[in-house]
């Protein structure tokens, strides 16, 4: 699980079979990946910092934001279309 998760599984370390295993920290990471994972991490707070600044920050966070949107599962506009009467529905 990430970082961001971590407050919310502690409580259940418990009841986990062995330990809680934190994708992201050094120690269940291969080398590689947890650079990675810091220079994203280190990417987001500069971002999310400069965000404070008021023309160039705020068109920075902005850029952030739109790149890690996530789409909606279930979007708001209505993708049904109508059917035409059944021929046994109309005698």
């Amino acid at each position: 699980m990430g970082l961001g998760h971590l407050r919310a599984a502690y409580p259940l370390r418990d009841i986990a079979e062995g330990e809680i295993i934190l994708y992201g920290s050094r120690r269940f990471t291969p080398p590689a990946e947890y650079r990675r994972w810091r220079r994203i991490r280190r990417s987001y707070y500069l971002f999310s910092r400069a965000g404070r600044v008021p023309v160039v920050g705020r068109a920075m966070l902005a850029l952030m934001l739109a790149r890690e949107k996530i789409p909606p599962l279930y979007p708001r506009k209505d993708r049904s279309h109508r059917t035409r009467p059944s021929a046994a529905l109309n005698p």
